[in-house]
């Protein structure tokens, strides 16, 4: 007789799970998977966006550097 707790289960209640044992671990597969489906389709549909159409701002000219970093150094 198996145990949990201070709880005995008897061999009627063993026999009355056990219709249902199956069904479970049928049902925890399916979750399972449909939850590692989205998450892999999720992960290809970002990674197929390249960011192309958006444009990329000027790299900062050298002015704009040192009074950056001017500012950086006087707040620190």
């Amino acid at each position: 007789m198996s145990t949990y707790g201070e709880y005995h289960f008897r061999k009627s209640i063993e026999r009355g799970r056990q219709a249902y044992s199956v069904k479970n671990v049928l049902t925890a597969v399916g979750l399972f998977g449909a939850c590692t489906g989205i998450y892999f389709y999720s992960l290809n549909a970002v990674k197929q966006e390249d960011f192309s159409d958006i444009p990329m701002p000027p790299e900062p000219t050298a002015e704009e550097r040192a009074q950056f970093e001017s500012s950086a150094s006087s707040k620190a």
